[in-house]
């Protein structure tokens, strides 16, 4: 006899209920991916970028797998109307005023929210009609619930002082009324986990705080040296190869840029490829480190860049992505088989296995930008070519980058402002970005 209970036993959402639902769940885990693509560069160590890519991207496969179920519940009843309570409380969400504020949001409040939610909409939807809405929620349970223990170990290792402790008490306690306003997650009135929220009892100058801008700088302080610009110091020029891995640091920090200032109606493919291609580049970067190491390099002997940030502020979305996938990833390609082979000569399969990897994942970025690139330009009502958008993506760049180069007394390469012309001028792939 099967054991399942049945909906008669009081057990039950409709499927009107369970999309208005899950549409809350997607709202919510896109304004997450968001905010932390916005916070990203802000994050001062690339120990911290690491985990933290992982998790903008799991968010974003989350609210995918999210807009999944929502397509199919349509056909049983719908469409299901936009969670619009909720946008107080999402336009407030990023406005954090600091690194321990912003880890107590994301991961304290707004993902601790969201798990409390899911095990209550466990206990009461139908485990035989709704299965499939099961399996989405069992599965954004597991990484939320991991990412909450990771914060709380971060926050917990930052030693923070009482009145900074009760500074965030008093935000969180902010944010959980704006929630509570707004229905709570599951859209029913205040939710269990904050039941004597208010926000007339919270301070007036929560409210007040501007919204969010992105910065100008960005930070590494865990690298022993950072760089203008491509920095190898005294890797010999057969692993140069290996320091681009560790050139591509701030990559991530690019790709957050762009999809923090994309259109909010974009598929959410466009969203999920970004931010695979942003965790890819956090995992290339660690290669790199590691087999520095391991080949005995120092990373105290070349450099780490963090001032491309500021001439990738300045250059358009379309161009960031025509620039980076179609310049700098597409012209790296056939160096880096040839890079294969030689390691092989050398009897270095580490590393040449290193780089197949990174084919796998940089062929993969490639068609991300072809893809996209033409969508955007439909969008923008924009005649210009894909070919075009990554010519003027290099100059835009490259013009940008010459500023910054001068300002610090740095020489501009010959032929560094020469206009692109195509894979075949890039000698070096280390060099192709």
């Amino acid at each position: 006899m099967l054991a399942h209970f049945s909906p008669e036993d009081g057990l039950l959402f409709r499927v009107e209920e369970t999309g208005k639902i899950l549409r809350r769940y997607y709202a919510i885990k896109k304004a997450l991916m968001k905010t932390q693509c916005g916070w990203f560069s802000r994050l001062p160590t690339f120990r911290l970028k690491y985990d933290c890519a992982r998790h903008l991207y799991l968010d974003a496969k989350g609210a995918q797998h999210v807009a999944q179920r929502i397509t199919e519940l349509m056909y049983g009843r719908g469409p299901f109307e936009e969670p619009t309570a909720l946008n107080d409380f999402l336009r407030m969400m990023p406005r954090c005023l600091d690194l321990p504020e912003y880890l107590a949001t994301i991961y304290l409040t707004v993902k601790q929210a969201l798990v409390d939610a899911y095990h209550e909409h466990l206990k009461r939807t139908d485990p035989v009609f709704d299965a499939p809405t099961i399996d989405v929620l069992e599965w954004l349970l597991r990484y939320d619930e991991e990412q909450i223990a990771w914060a709380k170990r971060e926050l917990h290792q930052m030693f923070l002082r009482k009145e900074d402790k009760q500074r965030i008490a008093g935000w969180q306690g902010y944010l959980a009324a704006l929630l509570a306003d707004a229905g709570g997650i599951l859209g029913e009135g205040v939710h269990p986990s904050t039941p004597n929220a208010q926000p007339a009892t919270c301070d007036p100058s929560y409210a007040e705080r501007p919204p969010y801008e992105l910065p100008w700088e960005m930070r590494l302080d865990d690298c022993p040296r950072t760089s203008i610009d491509s920095e190898p110091g005294e890797i010999p020029a057969d692993y140069h190869m290996v320091y681009a891995y560790y050139q591509e640091i701030d990559i991530a920090d690019l790709l957050c840029l762009i999809v923090y200032e994309s259109p909010d109606d974009l598929p959410i493919q466009y969203f999920v490829d970004l931010t695979r291609q942003a965790w890819d580049e956090v995992r290339h970067t660690t290669m790199g480190i590691r087999r520095l190491q391991e080949l005995g390099f120092r990373l105290d002997q070349c450099g780490a860049p963090v001032h491309r940030w500021k001439a990738w502020r300045k250059m358009s979305n379309i161009e960031r992505l025509g620039w980076l996938t179609q310049v700098g990833e597409a012209c790296s390609l056939a160096g880096k088989r040839d890079h294969i082979r030689k390691y092989l000569e050398n009897s270095d399969t580490i590393s040449a296995a290193q780089i197949e990897y990174d084919i796998a994942d940089e062929s993969g970025h490639v068609r991300f930008g072809s893809k996209w690139i033409p969508e955007l330009l439909k969008r923008a009502a924009d005649p210009r070519t894909k070919r075009q958008v990554a010519v003027d993506g290099n100059r835009s760049f490259r013009t940008h980058m010459a500023d910054i180069l001068t300002a610090h007394g740095k020489p501009i390469p010959d032929g560094y402002l020469n206009e692109f012309q195509g894979c075949e001028d890039v000698a070096d792939p280390a060099a192709s970005f």
